[in-house]
């Protein structure tokens, strides 16, 4: 059976005009150390060509996954990252990400293009999904996506940094905590911030890449049993190790 994977290459928006090069290089490192880091995924990630970062890792949600927890917690608003996004399948390992050659990292990389080239830069990653029954409803989802940029681009300094730390967290007591700001404060800016809205569209794209595996799954396998119950529990238990990883590098928690 072959193997289900995501990818995106990652870029970020004016990053010319980033006045030391060198913080941003380093940004971009940690977030490459970290994404390599994740043990607990079969994951290889890399820095290369400046400002990108090319990553690939098992299941079809896990890409996408990622992509949203960077998203929330990148720490330079007006140099944010966008993300070109697919996934396939693949025989074997990737010992050397920097040469793998398959055909979707073409794809990912029309993707990103078509984010690059819109100068309103309505959304920061874009699905490049196979024209299949799995995925017969991509341009809707890549519409959500769109919407939750918007909010997402709307949200002030302080909206956006208890987003980042609520969707590592969900509990806006312990966003309080971690702030030094009282229950009411984090409810109000989470309501304004659209914070809710946007986690739960995060749920939507997230749920049907995982529903797109599942079909796949049983397509490959010619078994008729249930793998959701399976994939499911997978698909939780990584992004609670995600959540907890980031939570560490991010915070020290």
């Amino acid at each position: 059976m072959k193997k289900l994977f995501s990818m995106f290459i990652m870029d970020v928006t004016n990053s010319t005009e980033f006045e030391n090069s060198t913080e941003l290089t380093e940004y971009l490192s940690f977030w490459e150390n970290t994404l390599n880091d994740m043990s607990f995924l079969n994951i290889k990630a890399k820095h290369r060509m400046g400002d990108e970062i090319i990553c690939v890792a098992d299941n079809f949600y896990s890409a996408v996954m990622i992509a949203y927890y960077i998203i929330y917690n990148w720490k330079y608003e007006k140099f944010m990252p966008y993300f070109g996004i697919t996934i396939g399948e693949m025989e074997g390992e990737i010992e050397n990400v920097d040469k793998w050659n398959h055909p979707v990292i073409k794809k990912a990389r029309e993707a990103n293009e078509k984010i690059k080239k819109d100068d309103e830069r309505k959304s920061l990653f874009f699905l490049e999904l196979p024209s299949d029954l799995l995925f017969e409803k991509s341009l809707d989802l890549n519409m959500i996506i769109s919407l939750q940029t918007m909010l997402i681009l709307g949200q002030t300094s302080k909206q956006r940094e208890i987003l980042g730390l609520y969707s590592l967290v969900n509990s806006q007591k312990k966003v309080a905590e971690i702030l030094g700001k009282t229950p009411p404060t984090i409810s109000n800016h989470i309501k304004k911030g659209y914070i809710e809205m946007i986690l739960q569209a995060s749920g939507v794209i997230l749920e049907s890449l995982k529903s797109g595996q599942v079909k796949k799954v049983a397509s490959q396998s010619g078994d008729s049993g249930d793998f959701s119950e399976l994939i499911s529990q997978e698909y939780n238990n990584h992004n609670e190790q995600i959540k907890t990883h980031l939570l560490h590098k991010i915070w020290g928690g």
